[in-house]
C-alpha cells in the first residue's frame, strides 16, 4: 500500500496544495483517499493538535498520544484494492517558528518518526511511505512568516528583528536530514516552492509526481484558485505596532479586520502561504 505524507512546512504553498486535493478529491479517489484538515476532519485536526502541543512541550507522552492516535485512526480507514493515501498538513511539524517564542523546526523529525510508526502499525510494516515536505528560499519564507503571525498579538517585533531572531529556523536542511533518520526506511522528498512556480497545479504537482496516477487523469485535473492572496499594502507594519500598544483583544481584531478590508484590492507577490 502506498502512504504520502505531505508533513510541512508552514507558508510554504501549503493552502495552495490542499486546495488542489480537496477540488479533486472525487477524481483521486480510485487511487488514493485524501486526507487534509479541512471539511471538518476531526481525526486529523486531534492529530495536528497532538503534533503541535509536542512541539511546545517536547512531552515524550505526547509523542506516544500521537503515535496511537494515528493507529486508531488509518486502522479505522477502508481502502478499495489499490487504493492508497495522501496526507496533508503542515501542523505535523508542529507549531509555526515564532509561535510563543519557538525557534526551530525541531520537533518535526520525532514527529515524523511518530507518525510513521502509527502508520506501520496500522496498515504493516511492509507499507510503502513516503514524507514530502515543501521548503521556501530563506527571506521570503520569514517575510510570510512574520506577516502570518503579526495577524496575532504577540508579535511585537519589526520584520528585520524577526528575521534576525529566526533565521536559524530557516535552514531547512539539518531538520530533514533529521527526518530520514527518524522514519527510515521511508523515502523523504523536498521540494522549494520557486520550483513550482510555472507548474500547473503549483506545489500540489510536486505531491502528484510520487504517485503514478495515468496521465489523462492528471491532464484533467482542476487547478484551485489563488489562495490566501495578500493585500496590494503591506500591513504587517501597522498590525505589529498595533499590537506593541497593548489594546484589549477585541478591539485589537476588529481594527486588523476593518484595515484588512479596506486593503483588499488586486493582489501583489502572489499567495500569501
Amino acid at each position: 500500500m502506498r502512504v504520502i505524507v505531505h508533513a510541512g512546512f508552514h507558508k510554504t504553498g501549503t493552502t495552495s496544495l490542499q486546495s488542489v486535493l480537496a477540488l479533486n478529491r472525487e477524481a483521486l479517489l480510485p487511487y488514493f483517499r485524501v486526507e487534509i484538515l479541512g471539511g471538518g476532519n476531526r481525526d486529523l485536526r486531534e492529530i495536528a493538535d497532538s503534533a503541535r502541543a509536542f512541539s511546545l512541550n517536547a512531552d515524550p507522552a505526547e509523542l506516544a498520544v500521537l503515535r496511537g492516535l494515528v493507529a486508531v485512526w488509518a486502522g479505522g480507514m477502508a481502502f478499495a484494492p489499490g487504493q492508497g493515501l495522501v496526507i496533508s498538513t503542515e501542523d505535523l511539524s508542529g507549531h509555526m517558528p515564532g509561535h510563543r517564542d519557538l525557534r526551530d523546526y525541531a520537533a518535526a523529525a520525532p514527529l515524523a518518526g511518530a507518525m510513521a510508526d502509527g502508520l506501520r502499525m496500522a496498515l504493516g510494516k511492509a507499507v510503502a511511505l513516503d514524507f514530502l515536505y515543501t521548503t521556501r528560499a530563506p527571506a521570503a519564507w520569514l517575510k510570510s512568516l512574520h506577516w502570518q503571525l503579526s495577524k496575532h498579538a504577540h508579535l511585537r517585533s519589526p520584520l528585520e528583528v524577526f528575521a534576525r531572531n529566526n533565521a536559524p529556523a530557516a535552514d531547512f536542511a539539518p531538520v530533514l536530514v533529521a527526518v530520514r533518520k527518524a522514519v527510515a526506511p521511508a523515502v523523504v522528498h523536498e521540494i522549494a516552492l520557486e520550483d513550482t512556480a510555472r507548474r500547473a497545479l503549483g506545489p500540489a504537482d510536486a505531491l502528484l509526481d510520487l504517485t503514478d496516477l495515468p496521465a489523462d487523469l492528471r491532464a484533467a485535473l482542476a487547478p484551485a484558485p489563488p489562495q490566501n492572496r495578500r493585500s496590494a499594502y503591506d500591513l504587517a507594519p501597522a498590525f505589529v505596532a498595533l499590537n506593541q500598544a497593548g489594546l484589549p483583544a477585541p478591539l485589537l481584531r476588529r481594527m486588523k479586520d476593518a484595515m484588512r478590508r479596506l486593503a483588499d484590492g488586486p493582489a501583489q507577490g502572489g499567495d500569501e502561504n
